[in-house]
């Protein structure tokens, strides 16, 4: 069982950090446990289908879905400051970020854009990765924060 206090576990099998920005929860959908287990998971014994891309990696986990309705999963209460969430899972030692949402705001580099350019240019040793939007493929499809210049 993960515990859910944003505390870092660096000895856990797999998610060593789950911070709950807004609830601790995943709805029913998933998408984050979806993602993450795509990029990091692991067969335990000889139970799965197949392991993730990077199955001896860590997860530190930043809770940003709003799942007080688990039927919904409404997404997403983003910080206003990227260097809140950025910083956390840097503390737990991750290099490699994954952010897997997306805006409205098409075609347009807006704030949420210059603060990965920031924390990127500030942290050469990180490396974000940003999913490009769910609407493609097509032109005017890729949405913010994948417009970044430094992801």
């Amino acid at each position: 069982s993960v515990i859910k206090d944003g505390n870092i576990y660096p000895n856990n099998r797999k998610i060593i950090q789950y911070y709950p920005y807004v609830d601790s929860q995943d709805g029913n959908e998933g998408h984050g446990t979806a993602v993450a287990s795509t990029i990091a998971g692991k067969r335990f014994g000889l139970q799965g289908m197949a392991d993730g891309v990077a199955p001896d990696a860590k997860i530190a986990f930043f809770d940003i879905g709003d799942d007080s309705d688990p039927n919904t999963g409404q997404c997403c209460n983003i910080p206003s400051d990227f260097n809140v969430f950025l910083n956390k899972s840097r503390s737990a030692g991750a290099k490699i970020q994954n952010i897997s949402w997306g805006t409205a705001a098409i075609n347009s580099y807006i704030y949420l854009d210059r603060m990965l350019d920031s924390f990127i240019y500030n942290d050469q040793e990180s490396i974000i990765i940003v999913a490009a939007g769910n609407s493609g493929p097509g032109p005017n499809t890729v949405v913010s924060p994948a417009l970044a210049k430094n992801i």
